[in-house]
């Protein structure tokens, strides 16, 4: 799905998109709105220039990578943005990305998960990467201050590194959690 450019598209609807296959979503710079769950089961092999997915809007799809272009403008995550996907190959949370929503990214398989470099990050919302698997450590940035309630519930993991700055850790933020083998 490619936007010519320059786009005038500033809102995608409810389900606009449900449970189609889409090689790219390449975002165009005027959208403002992505209705709920308008990506809902779609499959991806990379997103580009994606800026505050809303509360829902990909459920169940199933992405390989998600890029940010240089002066990436994304600030938050939002509440259930990618929630349910099978698999996520690749993941690098941009360093303009200051809070995670709510189960942003819950029952997810990691292969690759990191922050870029001068991250800003930081919260990490209830149940944000509940029930998701990590097969390497996970190193947050020393901004982190606050990891909430279930935060990583249910995950499998290397190891974990938490800085110095964090000041929070939610009721069962790693509880049932496991090492994976490395």
């Amino acid at each position: 799905l490619i936007f010519e450019s320059p786009s005038k598209v500033t809102h995608i609807g409810y389900k606009s998109f449900f449970n189609v296959s889409l090689r790219v979503l390449n975002i165009p710079n005027s959208l403002t709105v992505i209705g709920p769950n308008a990506f809902e089961s779609c499959w991806f092999n990379e997103v580009n220039q994606f800026n505050n997915p809303p509360d829902g809007n990909f459920i169940g799809a199933i992405l390989q990578q998600i890029k940010c272009d240089a002066g990436c403008q994304l600030t938050t995550i939002g509440d259930f943005a990618f929630a349910g996907q099978e698999n996520m190959f690749s993941l690098k949370i941009p360093a303009s990305v200051m809070n995670i929503g709510i189960s942003a990214f819950a029952d997810i398989t990691f292969f690759s998960f990191t922050f870029e470099s001068g991250s800003r990050l930081t919260k990490i919302s209830n149940s944000a990467f509940r029930h998701s698997y990590f097969d390497h450590n996970i190193v947050f940035p020393e901004t982190l201050s606050f990891i909430g309630d279930h935060a990583f519930y249910s995950n499998y993991f290397t190891s974990i590194v938490i800085p110095g700055n964090v000041t929070y850790i939610g009721s069962s933020a790693f509880s049932s959690s496991s090492r994976s083998n490395p």
